[in-house]
């Protein structure tokens, strides 16, 4: 999430929609606070970097 991104030259900050996330038994709440830490840990690191990241989601 953030090397790809920080190749891509500067910019003013980030948003990613993440739409739908299942909740079901494959896709338990223990996996879907693991996909969201991270976009945690990468709203971290852009925010040490004073660059805006914002997500937000959805569940099913």
């Amino acid at each position: 999430m953030t090397d790809p991104l920080h190749k891509s030259g500067p910019q003013p900050g980030f948003v990613v929609v993440l739409e739908q996330i299942p909740a079901t038994a494959k896709f338990d709440k223990e996996v879907r606070e693991q996909l969201l830490d991270v976009f945690r840990d990468a709203a971290e690191y852009w925010g040490d970097r004073k660059i805006a990241f914002r997500c937000f989601y959805s569940f099913l």
